[in-house]
């Protein structure tokens, strides 16, 4: 199988090659190869996959174009709480610097009117690339 890429094509192909998606630069790569020349059976072994998803792929791509590499979602239940609630919640810790996760905890439920676990707090911190540390009490020992 080989492919013949238009300046265009290729273009947006390495534009893919520059976005966080490591998955969706894999493929693009994966067709950059395959249309440079490369065997599928080669493409797929680089890749550590089957030769099936290589030529799926080059398939995919030569009847749907570039939007074929792009990462479908994955199935499952849809996040409890919205980007504007989980943005709130980081807007908390980012006014609040000092404060427990608890503490961000009681404010983000007052705010929204919500139940939000502790779990679920540090979660939304922690992909709002916040960090925390636990704090220490020092007890003396008599």
């Amino acid at each position: 199988m080989s492919l013949e890429l238009n300046g265009k094509m290729e273009g947006e192909l390495r534009n893919v090659l520059k976005t966080n998606d490591p998955q969706q630069a894999r493929r693009a790569l994966a067709v950059l190869a395959i249309a440079y020349g490369a065997d599928v059976d080669t493409v797929a072994g680089i890749f550590n996959k089957s030769t099936s998803w290589a030529k799926n792929l080059l398939e995919g791509f030569q009847s749907k174009g570039v939007g074929s590499i792009e990462v479908k979602t994955s199935p499952g239940r849809p996040r409890k709480y919205t980007e504007d609630e989980r943005k709130l919640v980081c807007d908390i810790r980012r006014a609040h610097p000092d404060w427990a996760l608890r503490q961000v905890q009681d404010a983000a439920n007052s705010k929204l009117n919500s139940n939000m676990s502790l779990p679920t707090v540090r979660a939304i911190v922690l992909d709002g690339g916040f960090s925390f540390s636990t704090k220490r009490t020092w007890s003396r020992l008599d």
